[in-house]
């Protein structure tokens, strides 16, 4: 997203379909491709990735077959901290906070402060939605249909459409509510947040560890990969 990434690929509609070759070449029993997704709720990039190359990505004929689909919610947010500082919202704090915390041993202090979100308190609190929805689902196929609908629904609703998405996607929204405006809330955010790898901006995704910079060749990447080429 601007302030804090790398030029945005346009959206183009996906012309590469996996092809019954490409999946027989697998074989049976290989690996999975590992699509990492890491967004923030309020940036308009990574809204349109999400229901545009990557859902089409996802909504492909075989490829949730093939694919296992990791989703960070917390994108470009970073906790407040003393050593990296907090608002006004900057980059610079959050590569300082993600060195310090996005790691496996992170400092006492990296998940206490108030979280400094890119795009104001409805991207937070979209965010912690979604982090409360990933923690409610036991597979990424079950999360994936809130998500689309939260992004499809952020600029008009925000927080608002999570009733109406929650039924879309099959999920308990009483569930959902309560997650949000407790501790499990609280502590799914955290987990998003220290999952959250540092990045150069976002939206940030990868195919089995190689970032894709051109989302309209996701599709494309996911089933080379798959294919071992």
């Amino acid at each position: 997203h601007p302030n804090d990434t790398y030029p945005v690929p346009p959206l183009l509609a996906m012309r590469v379909l996996c092809t019954t070759a490409a999946l027989a070449m697998g074989q049976a029993g290989a690996s999975k491709v590992q699509v990492l997704v890491i967004t923030e709720a309020g940036c308009p990039p990574c809204q349109a990735a999400i229901t545009g190359s990557l859902n089409d990505m996802v909504t492909a004929v075989g490829v949730s077959d093939i694919v296992h689909l990791i989703h960070h919610p917390f994108g470009n947010n970073y906790y407040t901290t003393t050593e990296c500082g907090g608002a006004p919202y900057d980059p610079t704090i959050r590569h300082c906070w993600a060195a310090r915390c996005a790691v496996d041993s992170p400092a006492a202090d990296c998940f206490t402060g108030e979280i400094v979100p890119q795009h104001g308190e409805v991207e937070k609190n979209v965010n912690r939605m979604q982090a409360c929805a990933k923690n409610l689902t036991t597979t990424w196929e079950a999360y994936w249909p809130f998500l689309v609908c939260m992004e499809s629904n952020y600029e008009a609703q925000g927080l608002d459409a999570t009733a109406a998405c929650a039924s879309k996607a099959s999920l308990s929204n009483d569930k959902l509510q309560a997650c949000y405006a407790g501790t499990d809330g609280d502590a799914a955010q955290q987990t998003e947040a220290q999952a959250t790898v540092d990045h150069p901006g976002t939206p940030y995704v990868t195919v089995n560890g190689e970032e894709v910079t051109d989302l309209s060749t996701v599709l494309e990447k996911v089933c080379d990969s798959y294919a071992g080429k």
